[in-house]
């Protein structure tokens, strides 16, 4: 019995040294492979910084490799995927990132701005939201929620975003304009001015919040305070276009349409390619019966931008008005096939096919009206069967 208590004191302390060695021998051969991991890591995000993506993939995948729990290799390796162009297995990495450390805003923000360039705009969405619940002042995940609540028309939703961007930065000039913009697009013009004044008294050099107020006031009939700021935005800024383009419309509206041509034509020696301002000009020139030179500026106007139906479609009234049905026809078809939900164009399609003869291809006009705008569509069989 003595001698099997005396075996047990040497035989303990010698399992206990061989454990104390196991675990040791074990312990440094995890601290090898994580020291390994962590070495690829790095050399993984050098070759990501330096734009090197297929280096950096090999490389934070032979972290992963080593250390399938390396949830800082899959998020860098996921970047490395989205800029090389493979979305999907960027996708699937932030995706595992998040299966790792679900509370990893950063993740969420990642994945859903590879689903917003992927025009998934309802489960970019659901990333963003969730980022922003994760951490509730990452304002960039702001900024592309409201990218996707706009892509999806869901302007009240962008509205309220801003204003939550707001809050947590009440000095921030532009997220006022861009408030205003979302509010004139909801046809909330006195709530759009409110908006725009904020980011002019944050920003009093603000020349776009000048010129987006001067819009907001003329669709509310404020056409002398549309102009006066108008002309502060050119003041400020005195080759910028759009306050050009815009104090050309607000002076057309007011019937001072030779004034407007010059506004407008000044536009045009600023940005000689600009198609909108070519257009704008054109309807100067139509609303003064200057037709011949409607014409030709619509005609240049389709030049710079051939695909802008708005263009077609003001080349095809010309020509109705001068007479050049066929002309028209052809103009408006165009249009159309720019656009074939244009419901204006349409109508004078109809209305140029009926003065041809052609009142078959007027109805069928008519039938695609009735999806498009009814009151044009009654309209147009008014002229039909009157």
């Amino acid at each position: 019995m003595e001698d099997n208590k005396l075996k047990l004191k040497i035989l303990i302390p010698g399992l206990i040294i061989c454990l104390c060695l196991i675990l040791g021998v074990r312990s440094f051969i995890m601290t090898k492979r994580e020291e390994k991991a962590k070495s690829y890591y790095q050399q993984g995000v050098n070759f990501y910084q330096k734009g090197e993506y297929g280096r950096a993939v090999a490389d934070l995948s032979r972290a992963i490799e080593i250390n399938p729990n390396y949830p800082d290799a899959f998020s860098h390796r996921g970047s490395a995927y989205d800029d090389q162009g493979e979305p999907e297995r960027a996708i699937s990495d932030y995706t595992r990132v998040i299966e790792m450390n679900p509370l990893e805003a950063e993740a969420y923000y990642r994945r859903g701005i590879i689903f917003c360039k992927r025009e998934k705009h309802e489960r970019a969405i659901s990333d963003f939201t969730k980022a922003i619940g994760l951490n509730p002042e990452h304002i960039d995940a702001y900024f592309r929620l409201i990218y996707c609540y706009i892509k999806l028309d869901q302007h009240e939703a962008a509205a309220e975003a801003f204003k939550r961007v707001l809050r947590l930065k009440p000095n921030y000039a532009e997220a006022y304009h861009s408030l205003g913009s979302t509010y004139a697009v909801l046809g909330r013009h006195k709530d759009a001015v409110e908006a725009f004044k904020q980011a002019i008294r944050i920003k009093p050099d603000y020349a776009e919040a000048y010129c987006t107020l001067g819009s907001s006031y003329a669709e509310l009939g404020q056409h002398s305070e549309a102009l006066g700021v108008i002309r502060q935005a050119i003041r400020l800024k005195p080759d910028y276009v759009k306050a050009h383009c815009s104090l050309g419309s607000v002076l057309a509206e007011t019937g001072r349409l030779k004034d407007a041509v010059e506004a407008f034509k000044q536009a045009i020696r600023i940005k000689p390619d600009y198609a909108e301002a070519h257009c704008n000009l054109g309807m100067a020139y139509f609303k003064l019966k200057r037709d011949q030179d409607a014409l030709k500026v619509f005609k240049q106007a389709i030049r710079l931008a051939p695909d802008f139906a708005k263009a077609h479609y003001l080349l095809g009234s010309t020509n109705a008005v001068l007479g050049r049905h066929k002309e028209a026809v052809d103009a408006f078809r165009k249009a159309i096939q720019l656009n074939p939900d244009y419901a204006e164009a349409h109508y004078n399609l109809g209305v140029a096919y009926m003065i041809l003869g052609d009142s078959s291809a007027a109805l069928d006009e008519y039938k695609i009206l009735k999806d498009l705008n009814k009151d044009l569509a009654n309209n147009l069989f008014n002229l039909l069967y009157e």
